[in-house]
């Protein structure tokens, strides 16, 4: 997903946090945006992109995606944010490591491949710690 027209200046620096309830994981843009999205139209994008998605979450404003609420679950918990200073788009991901990491990534394909529902197995609902 492209916001920016400016092939030049787009780069992409993730960080990653691998723990033991999952990953937490944030991606900035650096590409110079004009004019700039706002942090509401962002996640206005992102929510539509995700709508029909049942594993993915895009959370509210002011809430912040975290391992704990993921942990058990095949769901990725999305924030957004804009840096209006830098021009950067921020997106933060968490995810459990397994769930939806290999083994529910594999459970999903599995499902899809023998004409099952790809959500046949798995939780959306993270178990909490």
């Amino acid at each position: 997903m492209r916001f920016s027209s400016d092939r030049q200046r787009s780069t992409d620096l993730i960080h990653t946090d691998a723990r033991a309830d999952g990953s937490w994981n944030s991606c900035n843009d650096h590409s110079q945006a004009r004019p700039i999205i706002s942090a509401d139209e962002l996640r206005h994008h992102f929510s539509q992109y995700y709508a029909d998605e049942i594993f993915v979450s895009v959370l509210a404003e002011g809430e912040m995606p975290a391992t704990h609420s993921v942990y058990g679950s095949n769901s990725a918990h999305l924030q957004v944010a804009v840096d209006g200073h830098t021009k950067r788009a921020i997106v933060s991901i968490a995810i459990d490591n397994l769930g939806k990491g290999a083994s529910g990534q594999a459970v999903q394909n599995a499902n899809i491949m023998c004409g099952l529902d790809g959500a046949m197995g798995l939780s959306a609902q993270g178990i909490g710690i």
